[in-house]
């Protein structure tokens, strides 16, 4: 039980120290002009060669589910393109702040696609999850050429949401038939032979570039990896939980490290954003089915 205890604490702490790792050096990358597609290219390419080994724990899957996992490993990449895009543009607190309410929109999602069943405390929650957003971007001070309030960066921010919220709903789909590990690790290989496709398109890149993309590469690898392993040992409703402290870790990391400024009302829009995602709790249908014939045995 100790070392099961150790196992847990650790893959958590360092899922969440590697995923803070992505937003802050991206923007550091940026003030030494380094772009955000060279950054893409060497977040997958790295990552993927990360992750190899890790495939010859599994069985070859076939080319008919390997097309199914291409089209999500496609999708996750997009996905962080517009990340990537949207930091470089706007703040590293407003862009994650805005990317924390995806859960919300892909419970909405999956309610319109008959899986879950949404309460109206989950309602309040989203409500809470948009004033939120709205104050952390001060819509109500900003400019077009404001770090909070820029037109292209806020597109790219949202539309990662809107992608995201697409890949996840199909990405549950695809775990009902693969275990976790395996889904995950043949999309960073597939997403890494696409980068190396378009690696001669940014070739030769500078040695700051190599060097924070690589970084980028193999946080997001061992954020990815941990993250499955702290599920298995903890859990999936423990590890979101803990998940969570992401956020306040990239915020805090934004203050010091970037010396991004952050107002009350972006600290107020930040609380929002979380305290609504945890009201926005869902009801998985399956599990209102089962209440209901175990009530019909009785």
């Amino acid at each position: 039980m100790f070392n099961k205890n150790i196992n847990s604490f650790l893959c958590a702490f360092i899922c969440v120290v590697s995923s803070a790792v992505e937003p802050v050096l991206s923007k550091i990358g940026y003030r030494y002009f380094v772009t955000p597609y060279e950054l893409l290219i060497l977040r997958f390419l790295i990552g993927g060669i990360v992750v190899l080994p890790v495939v010859k724990r599994y069985r070859w899957i076939g080319w008919k589910n390997t097309a199914g996992l291409l089209w999500l490993a496609l999708l996750l990449m997009s996905t962080c393109g517009l990340v990537l895009v949207a930091l470089k543009y706007l703040t590293a607190v407003v862009v994650i702040t805005i990317i924390t309410a995806t859960p919300a929109f892909v419970a909405i999602v999956n309610q319109m696609l008959g899986k879950e069943i949404l309460s109206k405390r989950f309602w309040i929650g989203f409500l809470f999850c948009f004033a939120g957003i709205l104050l952390s971007i001060e819509i109500h001070r900003g400019t077009s050429n404001s770090q909070t309030f820029n037109i292209l960066g806020l597109l790219c921010a949202f539309g990662s949401v809107a992608v995201s919220t697409i890949y996840r709903t199909q990405l549950d789909d695809a775990t009902r038939t693969f275990p976790p590990m395996q889904v995950s690790t043949y999309m960073f290989i597939m997403d890494a032979i696409v980068a190396l496709f378009f690696l001669p398109t940014v070739w030769p890149m500078s040695v700051n570039t190599w060097v924070i993309g690589s970084i980028i590469g193999v946080a997001a690898a061992i954020a990815n990896i941990s993250f499955l392993m702290a599920i298995y040992f903890m859990g999936s409703t423990r590890m979101s939980v803990i998940g969570l402290l992401q956020r306040p870790l990239v915020i805090l990391c934004a203050a010091l490290i970037l010396k991004e400024p952050l107002s009350a009302v972006q600290i107020a829009g930040i609380i929002l954003v979380i305290v609504g995602i945890q009201m926005a709790k869902v009801t998985k249908r399956t599990q209102i089915l089962n209440k209901e014939f175990a009530v019909a045995v009785k």
